[in-house]
């Protein structure tokens, strides 16, 4: 885990993120679950929401769970559980063939990022996740957002659009996906 945090989204609602690395170089795994638990300042829990994944050999993934609730309490500290990961044998060169063509922010009306990815492999995609993240000039992600895709055809070029319900955010010094 390279790092995890909570992310604010709008009065009272945060997202939960932790970037992980898969250090095996062979093995990955078609489903990792895992439990973010937001603390207020004196321990007590305010939210905690379950999520899913899947990560490939010596991948970095996101694990991401949206609109964790504070009400009117203010967070202090998350905590990451991941259950146990069932690892498969996978073939490290069977991975995505995903190019980025374009990708761009905009904060008007409301905060807004659109990715166009074009899948140069010849064969038809299921179920991919797509994850962005808001960085700063100091390295510091404040913003977290992703999306399924389904049937995303060989050679196809598609846009895929992440967005936040509140009003604007800081313009980011990258924008990683």
């Amino acid at each position: 885990v390279f790092w995890k945090r909570f992310l604010p989204v709008r009065d009272g609602f945060y997202d939960g993120a932790a970037l992980i690395e898969n250090q095996n170089l062979k093995l990955g795994s078609s489903r990792i679950d895992f439990t973010f638990t937001l603390y207020d300042g004196a321990g007590v829990i305010l939210d905690q929401k379950s999520g899913n994944t899947y990560v490939y050999p010596s991948e970095r993934a996101l694990l991401y769970v949206p609109n964790l609730q504070a009400g009117n309490r203010e967070p202090a500290q998350i905590e990451l559980k991941i259950n146990q990961i069932p690892w498969t044998h996978m073939n490290p060169q069977n991975g995505l063939n995903l190019d980025i063509v374009r990708k761009s922010f905009e904060n008007e009306p409301h905060p807004i990022v659109a990715l166009t990815i074009k899948n140069k492999s010849l064969f038809e995609e299921q179920g991919l996740e797509f994850y962005v993240l808001l960085v700063r000039a100091d390295g510091n992600t404040y913003a977290a957002s992703r999306t399924v895709t389904d049937g995303f055809a060989g050679g196809e070029e598609r846009q895929i659009l992440f967005t936040w319900p509140t009003s604007s955010f800081e313009n980011p010094e990258k924008i990683e996906v």
